[in-house]
């Protein structure tokens, strides 16, 4: 869930409402530009972050929020867009691997496209969880990204934008079930 209230309209403090409404696992996404931040996410009840080495191009900080995450219980995914930060993440030894379909440091708000996966995903060591993000609007897309090998996906702009939610859910689990065979 992002927390960045300026470009997402997200908060910490909605992210605690959501963590009293439900026990579904939370990963927090943000612009970190602290370790304090991970205290921060344990606090507010989430169970994971995703640090992006877009947005955080310093490797000693970038290590320093990982290890901490990692010290207090946080599963860590990092976050990708590229083949330069995929190869990055696989270097440092990264378990979970979130990777955008849009460049976030760009802000791209587009609709986006999962053909950054498709590309992307051959490459992945099979150990590595892939959470394929952003760009998926229909079950379609959905299907896409599984058969490219993603073992998820984070659909949130769709979702946000949809007049239907609940529907538009329905219609990307009964694909996901469909790719599963």
């Amino acid at each position: 869930m992002p927390t960045d209230y300026t470009h997402f309209g997200g908060s910490v403090e909605l992210a605690r409402r959501v963590r009293a409404l439900s026990p579904v696992p939370l990963m927090r996404k943000e612009f970190f530009t602290s370790v304090d931040q991970m205290d921060e996410s344990l606090d507010a009840g989430f169970d994971a972050v995703q640090l992006s080495l877009g947005t955080i191009p310093d490797p000693i900080l970038f290590d320093t929020m990982r290890a901490r995450a990692e010290e207090i219980g946080l599963e860590v995914v990092v976050g990708v867009h590229g083949p330069e930060q995929l190869t990055r993440a696989i270097d440092i030894g990264a378990r979970a691997i979130g990777l955008n379909n849009r460049d976030i440091t760009a802000l791209e708000l587009d609709p986006g496209t999962v053909s950054a996966s498709e590309s992307l995903l051959p490459v992945v060591p099979e150990h590595v969880l892939v959470i394929s993000e952003s760009g998926m609007l229909s079950g379609v897309d959905v299907a896409r990204a599984s058969q490219a090998g993603a073992d998820a996906v984070l659909i949130g702009t769709a979702m946000a934008k949809s007049d239907d939610p609940v529907g538009l859910l329905a219609e990307l689990r009964q694909e996901a079930e469909l790719c599963r065979g």
